[in-house]
């Protein structure tokens, strides 16, 4: 991602209040990501709706309790062109 683009990453971004917090970042003109454990249908969900609308988002499976999770998913996030693993 470039170095301008304001990027925030929102573990549990796919449900309950880091949804919400996911949706007001993408009105504010953020690319989400959003991290989850297990939710991977509402995290597909929310990454479908965001790039409907016009926004960027995509949906990261992590587990942040796990070093070798955190370390991907931050490589995903600071990827020139991030991917979903």
């Amino acid at each position: 991602m470039s170095s301008t683009q304001k990027v925030a990453l929102v573990t549990g971004g796919a449900t309950g209040i880091g949804l919400a917090i996911s949706q007001q970042l993408l009105s504010e003109g953020f690319t989400v990501v959003v991290n989850y454990q297990a939710s991977q249908v509402a995290a597909d969900a929310f990454v479908t709706s965001a790039l409907a609308n016009g926004h960027v988002a995509l949906a990261v499976q992590a587990n942040i309790g796990v070093a070798s999770d955190v370390a991907r998913l931050i490589d995903t996030v600071l990827s020139p062109s991030p991917r979903a693993r």
